[in-house]
């Protein structure tokens, strides 16, 4: 893309695109090479452009990198973009899990409960954990594995299975850090859901999907901190 630098206080030199500088070119020459009130106002923009996956501004820092974990999921979207940043990251993971296995329900009713529904189930979370255009490095899957059981609907056990571990370790019997809490809260759900549905394409599907995120945890670079737990009125 063509552009042109220019010198601003806050930075030697900043790219702007010549479809930006046109909007502002009349000015410029009204204010005598004032270069640096185009680029304030370009930096201003670009601030609160709204990026691909992550609603990340549009800049050459990446804020969530500088996170615990460097995960562009939607824990830091929330804690470094703020409440609608995280929302619509929130909404824009469930729906990565959701409509691929709601459409597949929908229409192979019998096959869900089978090796390609297990199959179908897992996709999302390994495309989200490991994505191609972003150097396989990508979020845990949680918000994506509750899109994917929500998918299910109207078969509402796996995702009640899930959501109810989550909350317990979570409120009642509080286990931190939230890297253990992920795994125990992953690992007793696909326990239960094998005692609960038996050996089919479900629990099978849930079992992928926990082994991505057990493995993407593993591979993030998280500090691994000693499991506590503790009861949720005696934190």
């Amino acid at each position: 893309m063509c552009c042109i630098s220019v010198s601003t206080s806050e930075r030697k030199s900043d790219c702007i695109p010549i479809g930006i500088q046109s909007l502002f070119v009349g000015s410029r020459r009204e204010k005598d090479g004032r270069d640096h009130d185009l680029c304030a106002v370009w930096l201003h923009l670009r601030k609160h452009l709204v990026c691909q996956s992550g609603c990340r501004a549009v800049s050459s820092d990446r804020e969530y990198e500088k996170s615990e974990d460097g995960n562009p999921g939607t824990v830091n979207a929330f804690r470094y973009g703020g409440f609608w940043c995280g929302l619509i990251t929130l909404c824009g993971d469930l729906l990565k899990g959701f409509i691929p296995v709601f459409l597949f329900a929908s229409t192979h009713e019998e096959e869900i409960f089978f090796m390609p529904g297990a199959l179908v189930l897992a996709a999302p979370v390994l495309g989200h954990a490991f994505p191609l255009f972003h150097r396989f490095s990508g979020g845990k899957g949680i918000a994506v594995s509750f899109g994917c059981l929500l998918g299910l609907m109207p078969f509402w056990r796996p995702f009640a299975i899930l959501a109810g571990f989550f909350l317990l370790f979570s409120l009642i019997v509080v286990i931190t850090p939230n890297f253990q809490r992920t795994l125990v809260t992953f690992l007793c759900s696909a326990f239960t859901m094998f005692l609960r549905f038996g050996v089919c394409g479900i629990s099978l599907g849930f079992l992928f999907m926990t082994c991505i995120v057990c493995l993407r945890l593993h591979m993030s670079r998280e500090l691994r901190m000693k499991m506590k737990i503790a009861l949720g009125h005696s934190r």
